[in-house]
């Protein structure tokens, strides 16, 4: 599964009752998530100097779609981190209910 898809998973096992993640896969997939959108809007600010460069010869719409690529990439990663967050809240307080 995509990081996406993941992330998708973890934040629908709440709609459907279910648990089957823990607090602790939880905080690896928010360090995950985290990584990837850094990732991500680090290869936006490359793309965008790459395109800024007078010296380079580039297709200028392909380095705009790579950038806006990486671009919305890095701000749905970051979007969803609230979410995550707020699930890993939700299930450290299960474990902690059920100890």
């Amino acid at each position: 599964m995509s990081l996406e898809q993941r992330i998708a998973a973890a934040l629908r096992s709440q709609d459907d009752g279910g648990s089957a993640i823990t607090s602790s896969d939880l905080e690896d997939l928010i360090a995950e998530t985290d990584k990837a959108a850094a990732a991500s809007a680090a290869e936006a600010d490359a793309m965008r100097a790459t395109a800024l460069d007078v010296e380079q010869e580039v297709d200028l719409a392909v380095v705009h779609s790579a950038m806006k690529r990486a671009s919305i990439a890095a701000q749905r990663l970051r979007a969803a981190m609230p979410r995550l967050w707020a699930r890993f809240d939700q299930i450290t307080s299960q474990e902690a209910a059920a100890k």
